[in-house]
C-alpha cells in the first residue's frame, strides 16, 4: 500500500508545508504534532496519540531554521462522536455524512498574523473534495470563525458545552453533494420545498431555517424572474377581462395561467442558490 505525503507548492528557502498520512510520518513527526496540539489545546488526554494516528491527513508548516510553526489536521470521527456534537449543537442536518473534522489548527505566537493556519486549511480540504466536513470552535475564536467563514463553513445550531469550554459548530458539505437549486449553499440542506417560494420575499436574500446563513438566487435565475413578473400580470389582466366582459376571453385567460405555471415549474427546476454576501 502507498501511503501519501505532499510538499506544498508554497516552499521557500526559509518555509515549507507539508501534507502527509498519518502513516507516512515518522514518529519524531507525530510526536512533535502532538507537543503542538497540547500547547494549543487544553485538556488533551492520553488518547491524543492514537487520535492522531487515526487522522486522515495531518498539515505541517515550518518556518526558517525547520522550527515546526504551525499544525492542522482532517481527523476521522467515529459515529457516537459525532452524533453527540450534532445533538448537543441541536443541529437539524445528520452527522453520518460529516465523517471528517477539521481540527488541531494552531499556529505558534511568534508566527500568528501571516494567514499560516488558513492556508493549511485550505489545502486539507482540497485533498478532500469528495468529503463533507464539520468544525468546532469557541464562539469567542474571531480568527478561526473567520477562517471558517472564508473556507466556506455555515455556523450551525447552538453554543453546545464540551469539557469545560462552550463551542459552536460549523458544516462545510461535499461541493458535489450540492444540488444547483436544491440545496443551501452553506449547509447543503434540502431546500425542495421552500424554492418554489423563495422569490416572493422583499429582501435580497433568503435565510435558510437550519444554519441561518443567507443566501439569493444566481444572475441567471434571477434573469428567469422577469418573463414570470409578465406572464403574471398578463394572466391577471386576462382574468379581469374574463369577469368583467365573459367567456370571450376565457380561452386565453385559461391558456395564461398554464403557461405561467408551466414557467413557474421550468424556473424553479433550473434555479441556482449563492451564498448571499452583505
Amino acid at each position: 500500500m502507498t501511503h501519501r505525503a505532499y510538499l506544498s507548492t508554497e516552499v521557500t528557502s526559509n518555509a515549507a508545508t507539508y501534507f502527509k498520512e498519518p502513516i507516512a510520518c515518522t514518529e519524531g513527526e507525530r510526536g512533535e504534532f502532538a507537543r503542538l496540539v497540547r500547547e494549543g489545546f487544553e485538556g488533551s488526554d492520553e488518547g491524543l496519540p492514537g487520535r492522531i494516528r487515526a487522522a486522515k491527513w495531518l498539515a505541517f508548516h515550518y518556518a526558517a531554521g525547520g522550527t515546526l510553526a504551525a499544525i492542522a489536521g482532517l481527523k476521522v470521527r467515529d459515529e457516537r462522536y459525532r452524533d453527540d456534537v450534532f445533538e448537543q449543537a441541536r443541529a437539524r442536518v445528520t452527522s453520518a455524512d460529516y465523517k471528517l473534522e477539521l481540527g488541531w489548527v494552531y499556529v505558534v505566537p511568534a508566527h500568528r498574523g501571516k494567514r499560516i493556519a488558513e492556508g493549511l486549511c485550505e489545502q486539507l480540504l482540497a485533498r478532500e473534495p469528495a468529503s463533507s466536513v464539520f468544525a468546532t470552535t469557541r464562539p469567542d475564536n474571531a480568527s478561526m470563525m473567520r477562517i471558517l467563514h472564508a473556507l466556506g463553513f455555515a455556523r450551525v445550531g447552538q453554543p453546545f458545552p464540551q469539557r469545560n469550554e462552550e463551542l459552536v459548530l460549523f458544516l462545510r458539505p461535499c461541493r458535489k453533494s450540492v444540488m444547483p437549486g436544491k440545496n443551501c449553499p452553506a449547509c447543503g440542506s434540502d431546500m425542495r420545498s421552500r424554492s418554489l417560494w423563495s422569490g416572493l420575499s422583499l429582501k435580497p436574500y433568503q435565510v435558510c431555517p437550519d444554519c441561518s446563513a443567507k443566501y439569493t438566487s444566481d444572475s441567471k435565475s434571477k434573469r428567469r424572474q422577469v418573463p414570470i413578473m409578465v406572464l403574471a400580470l398578463t394572466t391577471l389582466g386576462l382574468s379581469i377581462a374574463v369577469t368583467l366582459r365573459g367567456s370571450d376571453w376565457l380561452l386565453p385567460a385559461a391558456g395564461s395561467h398554464i403557461a405561467l405555471w408551466v414557467y413557474v415549474g421550468y424556473a424553479v427546476s433550473k434555479a441556482t442558490y449563492v451564498r448571499y454576501h452583505d
